[in-house]
């Protein structure tokens, strides 16, 4: 799944997060990678301290030196980019927080901006969780007449499960 998270400061910048969340199936996580990006024009910026916070876990780095004279198109400049590992639900869901923040302290079209930030949610694929039998009558007389007995313990607790016992030929549900 993959998503993305822009907010526009003045009329020449975005401070733009773009996420993918790859799941794993058998851990039940998924590794959340975000890359951040400066739409701009003309910019001259030295390196400063940028973050990135997903599902309460928060990392840093310095961005690269930005440059560009040309005031006639835009430039997407890649900031950072980090990687999160988010657990899913019991039930295979997933959703949580994203917010980044920048101390960019660049002055553009004559407005300072000391910091660029935006949020969100970041919601992955959901991973399928299966339930399992947990106990079983380990030996009963087949006469017709006995029942058995069998314990299913749910992935999810809203699931609803049909047993279905084949002896040779003969099949019951």
């Amino acid at each position: 799944m993959t998503g993305r998270i822009q907010k526009q400061y003045g009329s020449y910048l975005t401070y733009i997060a773009e996420w993918t969340a790859t799941p794993n199936i058998a851990g039940n996580y998924s590794t959340v990678t975000v890359n951040l990006f400066l739409k701009h024009k003309a910019i001259s910026l030295s390196a400063k301290t940028i973050s990135c916070t997903v599902n309460g876990t928060k990392k840093s780095a310095s961005t690269p030196q930005l440059s560009q004279s040309s005031t006639s198109y835009y430039t997407t400049s890649k900031l950072a980019s980090f990687s999160f590992t988010v657990n899913h639900a019991a039930d295979g869901t997933m959703s949580c927080a994203i917010s980044s923040s920048w101390d960019c302290g660049i002055t553009y079209s004559g407005v300072y901006y000391g910091t660029m930030s935006l949020s969100g949610t970041i919601t992955g694929d959901d991973i399928p969780r299966a339930s399992t039998i947990s106990s079983l009558t380990s030996s009963v007389e087949v006469n017709g007449t006995n029942s058995v007995a069998v314990t299913v313990k749910r992935a999810v607790s809203s699931y609803t499960h049909t047993v279905k016992f084949s002896i040779g030929h003969y099949s019951k549900t």
